[in-house]
Formats: structure tokens, sequence, C-alpha cells
């Protein structure tokens, strides 16, 4: 565990290093491709879009589902839950959420939102871009495994940035949005109102607070700074086309 704190710590650290090298002139790092080198650091809504559609286009068009059909994806969650040290209904309910629990969209296609969310947990690929070393994750986001692994790691992140249920406000609309929230200079979005409300009595909350889950583990992320671009990782993302469905009440819907 301590060598994979210290793998995270370091990669995390050298990504603005090595978003300067090739003889281009020194810029923070961004992995929306979004920066304009004078500060704004802005959602960059084509930016991702792109990138999503070409991690979508290299995907597979089956993927192999580890558990059983009241269960399919378990084995992944509970491997993501012990590495990072979140209660599986968490993760559960967070994926029910996103994606339904479902790979594909009802186009046949991996599943990915308007703004480029991808797969089971809905990250975003800024977000398995800065993640994927770090974790040792493989070249695909919409692998079932690596999607949870990197939703997780986040997830962890926003829990130990922001506590319980603020996490959740972090994972849909971003750290920056929900510090600004604590500040007073923002208030949240509305889809983010509506994300909080469906999944925090699910989790066993039931208004906004923040509470410290036992052996907080501060050192698996680096809690991102307030001008890091990762702030705005997940801005507006995280949902799945569709509008305020009810989420599913079990995996049924997974294919």
């Amino acid at each position: 565990m301590m060598r994979l704190r210290l793998r995270l710590a370091t990669a995390l650290a050298l990504l603005p290093l090595l978003a300067a090298c090739g003889g281009a002139a020194p810029v923070a790092w961004d992995g929306r491709r979004g920066y304009d080198g004078r500060g704004d650091y802005g959602y960059d809504l084509a930016a991702s879009r792109a990138e999503a559609g070409a991690y979508r286009a290299l995907a597979r068009p089956a993927y192999s589902v580890p558990g059983p059909p009241e269960d399919p994806w378990g084995p992944h969650i509970r491997e993501a839950a012990t590495r990072f040290a979140l209660p599986e209904s968490w993760l559960r309910e967070v994926m029910r959420q996103e994606s339904g629990f479902r790979l594909y969209g009802a186009d046949g296609l991996p599943i990915t939102s308007p703004v480029g969310a991808m797969g089971l947990m809905q990250v975003m690929p800024a977000t398995y871009d800065r993640l994927r070393p770090a974790l040792g994750l493989g070249p695909d986001p919409y692998e079932p495994r690596d999607n949870i692994l990197a939703g997780a790691a986040y997830l962890r992140a926003m829990y130990d940035r922001f506590g319980a249920p603020l996490f959740l406000a972090a994972y849909n609309a971003g750290p920056d949005r929900v510090a600004n929230y604590l500040s007073g200079a923002q208030i949240l979005p509305d889809e983010t109102e509506h994300y909080v409300a469906r999944i925090a009595p699910r989790i066993g909350y039931a208004a906004l607070r923040t509470d410290v889950l036992a052996a907080p583990q501060p050192d698996v992320l680096a809690a991102p700074r307030p001008a890091d671009p990762l702030d705005r990782a997940y801005a507006d993302g995280g949902l799945v086309a569709g509008g305020w469905a009810p989420p599913p009440a079990c995996p049924a819907g997974y294919v």
C-alpha cells in the first residue's frame, strides 16, 4: 500500500513537468488539451468529446463479465473497494446512478455521456489520462475493471478532500466547484444537487454534511490544488444522456 501511495503521489506530481517537455513552452498540464496559456482552466467540452470519441472508436464490442447475472461487476467492485478503502455500497450506488450498471447504450455503443464521460463509472477522459499511469491502468477506459478502479480512485480523492456526502457533489461537478460552494462563492448546479439527493440517502446520508470515514487515506491521491485543471475534469459530466430517470433497481440492464 505504501508503494502504491508513493507511486501515485510521484506520478501526479510529475505531470506538470512532463507537459513542458518536447520543446514547447512550459504551461500547466491540462488533460482536456484546452488550456489557453492565460490561466483559463475552463471546461473544454469539444476536446473532451473528441477524446472520448477516439477512445470509443477503439473500444471492444464485448467485455468479459466477472460476476454472476445478479452481480456482474461484483469482483471488480470488491477489488476497488479494498484497494481504496471505500464501502462497496458507495461504488455500487455511484455506478447505478452513472451508468445503470450497463456497458452499452441503446445504440449498441459503449456508454458515453454527452460531455464525454465514459463507461460504468462515467470517468472523464482527462481524469482517466491522469490516473492511468499512476494506477497502472490499460489503454481502454471502457474496460470494466480499469474504469471501476479509476472511478474509485477519484471518488476516494474527493472523499478525502470533502468528506461525505460532498464527495458525491465533487465527483459530479468537480472539486473546484464544490470548494467555491463551501466558500460561498458559487452555488452547486441543479444537476449536482439532484445527483447528491438521489445517491446520498442510499448510502446513509440524508443531508449535506462532512462526516469523516474511518481511516482516511489522503495519500491515495493527492488532493487537487484549487487551480488544478483536474478540478474541472468532471465538470458538467458523469451523467448518461436521458435526463433524471430513476436508476434501475438492479443490474438487469447491463449488456
